[in-house]
């Protein structure tokens, strides 16, 4: 790791309480980043900020659900300083064929896979928008 670090970087990972967003906010953490876990379910976000904090990293929890335009933007504002990293990672998978997906389940997957990506990244600075990946 001490060619990657993120030492006074502010992350969010959305859906980072389970699978890759996990995965990917604990190395961020492990790199030096304040991490933003982003969840729905607060006893699990919680508990793995927890998880987090005993290891000597720094998290936080960041309850809300991603495909909510406006409490996307509400918490963003909420936060002391804003995240200069962004991974877009909450999504929905269907594991069926597309005959047996209901129009019903089909939106919940366009909402989550795509609005919560829209509406984190429109609410976010300009500059972290413009940010590549190899300034980080």
């Amino acid at each position: 790791m001490s060619k990657f670090q993120l030492n006074e970087r502010m992350a969010l990972v959305t859906g980072s309480t389970r699978g890759i967003g996990w995965e990917i906010a604990k190395g961020m953490a492990e790199a030096g980043a304040t991490v933003y876990l982003n969840g729905h379910v607060k006893k699990i976000l919680d508990g793995r900020c927890q998880e987090l904090c005993d290891l000597g990293y720094n998290a936080n929890p960041a309850l809300f659900d991603s495909t909510d335009i406006a409490v996307v933007e509400s918490f963003l504002s909420s936060i002391t300083a804003p995240a200069d990293i962004l991974v877009n990672n909450a999504a929905i998978r269907l594991r069926k064929p597309l005959s047996e997906i209901s129009p019903e389940a089909f939106s919940d997957v366009v909402e989550a896979n795509l609005t919560s990506v829209y509406a984190i990244s429109r609410s976010l600075p300009l500059g972290l928008r413009m940010t590549a990946l190899k300034d980080l």
